[in-house]
């Protein structure tokens, strides 16, 4: 699938980090969808307890609306998951944490 893109960073013990991160840039809403749910399910039967979506601002669509950010956020929401911006650093507010954690 064009634009999925899955990294799986080294673990540390002592630090509570992002355990995979999903790069959502160049997928359609339903392309993104279906990554959203294949990506969770996997790095919840993983063991991950924290992970990072990237769907991005919408800054560079025609209309600078982030459409794939607000399908993220909605579906998280209707999933029950806690998340929230990643720090400026790491996407700001083009970029979700989630805990994995319910």
């Amino acid at each position: 699938m064009k634009g999925h893109k899955i990294r799986l960073p080294k673990r540390n013990k002592y630090q509570k980090m992002v355990e995979a991160t999903l790069d959502l840039h160049g997928l359609y809403q339903a392309e993104a969808e279906e990554a959203v749910v294949n990506f969770l399910n996997e790095t919840k039967n993983r063991g991950c307890r924290l992970v990072r979506i990237i769907p991005g601002k919408g800054i560079h669509s025609v209309d600078g609306y982030g459409v794939l950010n607000d399908l993220v956020r909605r579906l998280l929401q209707e999933w029950g998951y806690k998340f929230n911006s990643a720090k400026i650093n790491d996407g700001g507010e083009g970029a979700l944490d989630i805990n994995l954690e319910k």
